[in-house]
């Protein structure tokens, strides 16, 4: 079968991987176009563009600008299948009728629940021990159309999202390859069934931490936000992004850093989280105990 492959994501490494070593073709890569970053505002790729440009580069790359552009590169590509793994774009009707056999999504929750561009995020926020990963023919819809193949996934202790994600990838390459083999066979997926939930795209203003919270609350949003792009605080008037995070049994004042014996504390409105990992505005990660060198919070300082 003859497949594109539409992602912004480095988790669609492990998708390309189980391809190349299957019968089927890869004909081609869709992304999204270049977007401004840093401080230049000059147009760089995505991190999808840039692998499949180094590793794969004997594989046309398109990047369409418009739902035209996209058509035309289907056009051009004649895939019997277009997969997709955290594209970024709602794919419209005439592009969807264009491969032999639609597109397919690796989605990252156990749908129709966490519907949207932020399942891991959200469903951790929620608090969430249980989620799993779908593999679905796109319809019209937001994540609504038939599923080929379904996973239940649990969290690890502690799982960031960004680490959970890439766990999840494995799991839907290997679905990709079983949804490939029920098209081949004219086995039609599943409709699907149940109450659905929405998650939206992750807002910039949620990404502070939430002071005044409980450590459950505080160790949910790290989780979900670490590491891209991460959840920070004030201390001292500068931003410190926190990377990684443990709740901790210490009592320490609420809103407040502290060293307590070697160990770099925030107070929560029931105890504390011990913070494992940190970057400093303008500075690179370090750990917590780097952090501590050369600075005496042996009394807690507030933080905002």
């Amino acid at each position: 079968m003859k497949i594109a492959i539409a992602s912004s994501s480095l988790l669609a490494r492990v998708v390309i991987e189980a391809l190349e070593h299957s019968q089927n073709e890869i004909v081609g890569f869709i992304t999204m176009p270049d977007q401004p970053k840093g401080r230049s505002g000059s147009a760089k790729p995505n991190p999808f563009r840039e692998l499949v440009s180094k590793e794969w580069g004997s594989i046309p790359c398109f990047a369409p600008e418009s739902d035209g552009d996209l058509q035309q590169v289907l056009q051009s590509l004649g895939p019997d299948l277009v997969v997709t793994l955290a594209y970024g774009r709602l794919i419209k009707e005439e592009a969807l009728g264009l491969p032999l056999h639609g597109w397919l999504n690796i989605h990252f929750s156990k749908l129709p629940l966490w519907r949207g561009a932020a399942p891991v995020q959200r469903s951790l926020l929620a608090g969430e021990r249980e989620s799993g990963v779908t593999t679905f023919k796109i319809d019209r819809g937001m994540d609504t159309g038939p599923i080929y193949v379904q996973s239940s996934f649990t969290y690890a202790q502690d799982e960031c999202a960004t680490e959970a994600l890439e766990r999840m990838a494995e799991i839907g390459a290997t679905q990709l390859m079983d949804a490939v083999a029920m098209i081949e066979g004219r086995i039609a997926p599943i409709p699907q069934q149940g109450q659905s939930s929405n998650a939206p795209k992750i807002d910039k203003r949620e990404l502070r931490l939430r002071l005044g919270s409980t450590s459950v609350e505080l160790m949910a949003q790290i989780r979900a936000f670490t590491s891209q792009p991460g959840v920070w605080f004030l201390y001292r008037g500068q931003r410190m992004i926190i990377s990684k995070a443990r709740p901790s049994s210490i009592k320490v004042e609420e809103n407040h850093i502290t060293d307590e014996h070697g160990k770099l504390l925030i107070g929560t409105r029931d105890g504390s989280i011990e913070i494992e990992k940190i970057t400093p505005e303008g500075k690179r990660e370090m750990s917590g105990s780097e952090f501590l060198r050369g600075r005496d919070l042996r009394q807690a300082h507030p933080i905002e």
